[in-house]
């Protein structure tokens, strides 16, 4: 992703939706174009090259295919592929009048059995997504962009011009009738859900190194705030740690080596600041955000 911020992208997924609702659980998005073939090895390759081997590809697996048809796919799968960067939008209909959208988080991957069909069922050729939990109505979006998301082909980036509509949909509240609106809080449900793994003895680490070169006290990185200073003797030792190179949705799903040196540890508010932008906000791109007279 360059320095602009996130490009977007649409990915329809399967007919009628049939891949969404496993999509969304499982935190990918998934394409077929009917290549049974693990792909992996196209990662990172340049475009001439990743042309000429999916070509042959392609071919092998439909002959009867044209230039134009083979060209075609050739640039869905690069897109997919290589196209595509870590921290990059995406938006998916589910199929039930809605559109979910999430943030690319890793390398394409190929699910297979020994038949090359995914496990599953369905389509095989992958990418990890983190999916927000906001889930906004098709009839929100106007009429071309609407139909530019709910229409084939499978996969494509939006145009430019597209953008700021897109921004404006994602980054605001989207229900009017949320200004009145009240509702049941508080019940018991049970949930299964999958976690990153945190490992917190180096948080731990991060924070004893930061209050001995401190004197005692642990400041903010981004705004200088001092919970000790502001709350007293509840507020020694208190801060939040952040990942600051890399998103953690964005590891392995197998982990990775993380040191102190990986941390931010910075006050609650500019951690929320940093996770809320769609582009991953170095601390000292918050910092500078931050009037003068709100730092201390």
């Amino acid at each position: 992703m360059d320095k602009s911020g996130p490009r977007f992208f649409r990915c329809l997924l399967g007919k009628n939706a049939h891949c969404a609702t496993n999509a969304f659980k499982g935190d990918y998005i998934c394409i077929d174009y009917s290549i049974g073939v693990d792909l992996s090895a196209l990662h990172k390759k340049e475009r001439g090259d990743f042309d000429a081997r999916l070509r042959r590809i392609i071919k092998e697996c439909h002959p009867t295919y044209n230039n134009h048809e083979v060209g075609a796919r050739c640039g869905y799968f690069w897109n997919f592929i290589n196209g595509i960067s870590d921290g990059d939008i995406v938006l998916s209909p589910d199929g039930g009048g809605n559109i979910r959208f999430g943030f690319i988080s890793n390398i394409y991957y190929y699910e297979s059995d020994s038949q090359h069909h995914a496990p599953d069922g369905l389509h095989p050729h992958r990418r990890p997504v983190s999916w927000d939990k906001r889930i906004i109505k098709e009839n929100l979006f106007p009429p071309r962009l609407r139909n530019f998301i709910t229409t084939p082909p499978a996969f494509k980036e939006f145009p430019v011009g597209f953008h700021a509509e897109i921004r404006r949909l994602l980054d605001r509240d989207l229900d009017p009738s949320a200004l009145t609106k009240s509702g049941i809080e508080g019940t018991i449900n049970e949930r299964w859900h999958k976690d990153r793994e945190r490992d917190p003895s180096l948080i731990k680490a991060a924070k004893d190194r930061a209050l001995k070169k401190g004197n005692g006290r642990i400041h903010c990185e981004c705004c200088r705030f001092d919970f000790l200073e502001a709350y007293g003797e509840i507020g020694y030792g208190f801060i939040e740690a952040h990942h600051a190179e890399k998103p953690v949705r964005a590891y392995h799903p197998a982990g990775e080596q993380s040191t102190i040196d990986d941390f931010a540890l910075v006050c609650a508010n500019c951690h929320r600041m940093l996770h809320r932008s769609p582009r991953w906000l170095k601390r000292h791109e918050l910092g500078v955000l931050i009037p003068e007279k709100f730092k201390r």
